[in-house]
């Protein structure tokens, strides 16, 4: 006689009593089955919610570098060369191409001599009310940096000589105005030096046609060179009572230099680039920072150019960086540092708040 492994009850054969047989009870070999059930769900379920997470945290982290990561790709301590990164706009579809043109540039044909001393002299006596000796001095320069080859091109070369920075400077420092120095020009900004204004215009590469965009207006300098070169100069600064300055400037010298008629001015945080009249075939930065704005290599065409000073707090280095599509059509910034290694100082690249970026 045998005992019903689920109630206990004496069964002559088998090890399950008729009566609990009847109602389906199998005992604890169907209890035991049951937790195995619910422990696999239980393991299933917790793999399948690790792997979501994981999923999840690599599409994240993957948008994260498409956004962000331009920041890491652009430090100084990288050596030049090839990084993907979003593709920006193209094409000629913004509002910087239905633009008038208020001086043609080329359209010039009066050019001062820019090989010979003397006939520059003579062609800016005629042409100009500028002071011989300021006149002098810029030559003095220009000879300078065409020797150190800061200076390159006969377009470049006679943007320099046509630009007077004698009317950049403070009223201080106008004996200092063709010093190969950088110079205060209040506000917390400076006017950069020479050398490095003609390298860094060098380096741009600029055509007529080309939309060029500044980031730092300051005294307007460096944009008064940009406007013998283009015909479409773009130019962002943040500093309110600066750049009413440096309008009221351009404005009060379009007379007699027309070229400043086509110097669009914004007063704004260059950060974030000029949007409505992207795409920009060249982009110029003229303050101290450690990467290049992520809008600002979107608001870049292709083949375009941007040179900035990237670096940390009063040590940058002038990069010189190509925007190019490969054959995949990604997009990648080709970086060669212009100045081969040697340091240069610039105020910081700052927001709205004063804060630097």
């Amino acid at each position: 006689m045998n005992s019903c492994r689920i109630c206990g009850l004496d069964v002559e054969e088998g090890d399950i009593c008729q009566e609990c047989s009847s109602q389906g009870n199998t005992g604890p070999s169907s209890s035991v089955a049951m937790k195995i059930n619910k422990k696999t769900l239980i393991v299933f379920s917790s793999l399948v919610a690790v792997l979501f997470l994981f999923l999840f945290g690599f599409f994240f982290f993957n948008q994260m570098l498409e956004s962000e990561g331009l920041r890491g790709m652009n430090t100084v301590l990288e050596n030049a060369g090839a990084v993907s990164v979003k593709a920006g706009i193209s094409g000629n579809n913004s509002k910087a191409g239905n633009l008038a043109v208020a001086y043609d540039i080329t359209k010039q044909t009066n050019r001062p001599p820019i090989r010979d001393l003397n006939g520059y002299l003579k062609w800016m006596h005629e042409n100009t009310a500028e002071e011989v000796d300021f006149i002098t001095a810029r030559w003095g320069l220009a000879s300078k940096y065409i020797e150190s080859k800061e200076l390159v091109g006969d377009r470049v070369i006679e943007a320099f000589l046509l630009t007077p920075r004698e009317h950049f400077v403070r009223k201080p420092n106008i004996a200092r105005a063709y010093d190969d120095s950088w110079l205060p020009i209040g506000h917390g900004a400076t006017i950069t030096d020479p050398d490095v204004v003609a390298m860094m215009t060098t380096s741009l590469e600029i055509e007529p046609q080309h939309r060029v965009l500044e980031i730092g207006t300051g005294s307007g300098y460096q944009s008064a060179i940009l406007s013998h070169l283009s015909n479409y100069v773009f130019s962002i600064e943040i500093i309110e009572p600066l750049a009413k300055e440096t309008d009221e400037l351009y404005t009060s010298l379009e007379a007699d230099y027309p070229t400043y008629k086509n110097i669009h001015r914004k007063l704004d945080d260059g950060f974030y680039g000029w949007e409505e009249y992207a795409p920009f075939d060249r982009i110029i930065i003229t303050c101290g920072i450690d990467h290049v704005p992520p809008p600002l290599i979107q608001q870049l065409s292709n083949d375009g150019i941007i040179v900035a000073p990237l670096g940390p707090p009063g040590r940058q280095y002038i990069m010189q960086m190509r925007k190019e599509e490969t054959e995949d059509k990604k997009i990648k910034l080709t970086r060669r540092d212009v100045y081969s290694g040697m340091s240069v100082s610039f105020i910081p690249f700052r927001d709205k708040k004063g804060q630097a970026y």
